[in-house]
């Protein structure tokens, strides 16, 4: 990591896989480590907060964004809107700060070309099938045809993550070995085990 420059980790990978959790777990570990939410069309999940977790928006307010140019990329996924918040990203750089966040793979390869050697991408497979549908049968208000469509989705995801620079996997009732496999990873792009 290039002194004075930020980094940003971007986990990649099917719904279910794991991603939030691992993050939440690295920012334990890590404190410094900012959380760079996104914007979505969605409705927000029990226990989410706008600005946290995501920046929920209207359609109208996406379409706003769209319009400024302050999305670096966005997408409909499972009938809702995606963005990436170009001005997020570049302040965690140009700040000098530790950021991560998850995307999907569209967004996370957008993303890379854009920030370059400031940018790592990072697959998170979880460990069989049956742990993703599992996973994905306990988020909240999961729905049969909701499940069946992100399983179906994550084939597509699985096949781009050669293309990631890394790859986690968190298998079920091992997740301190996921998380320890992450920190390995920001660890080697020169970001301190712990605050100074």
């Amino acid at each position: 990591m290039e002194a004075g420059r930020g980094h940003i980790f971007v986990l990649v990978g099917p719904g279910g896989s794991g991603k939030t959790t691992l993050i939440r777990a690295l920012i334990e570990r890590r404190p410094y480590v900012r959380f760079i939410p996104t914007a979505t069309t969605r409705r927000p999940r029990p226990g989410e907060v706008s600005g946290h977790d995501y920046f929920f928006l209207t359609d109208a307010e996406f379409d706003r964004m769209i319009g400024d140019g302050a999305l670096m990329e966005w997408q409909t996924i499972h009938g809702h809107r995606y963005g990436t918040i170009r001005s997020e990203f570049q302040g965690v750089i140009d700040r000098g700060e530790v950021g991560i966040t998850s995307l999907d793979y569209k967004g996370a390869f957008v993303a890379k070309r854009t920030f370059a050697d400031d940018l790592t991408t990072v697959f998170v497979r979880a460990g069989s099938a049956d742990d993703l549908e599992d996973r994905l049968a306990k988020r909240p208000g999961a729905t049969s045809e909701e499940i069946a469509a992100r399983l179906e989705r994550a084939e597509e995801e699985y096949r781009y993550a050669e293309a990631c620079d890394a790859e986690v996997v968190n298998r079920a009732g091992a997740l301190d070995e996921a998380v320890a496999r992450l920190d390995e990873i920001v660890a080697r792009h020169g970001v301190p085990a712990a605050e100074a």
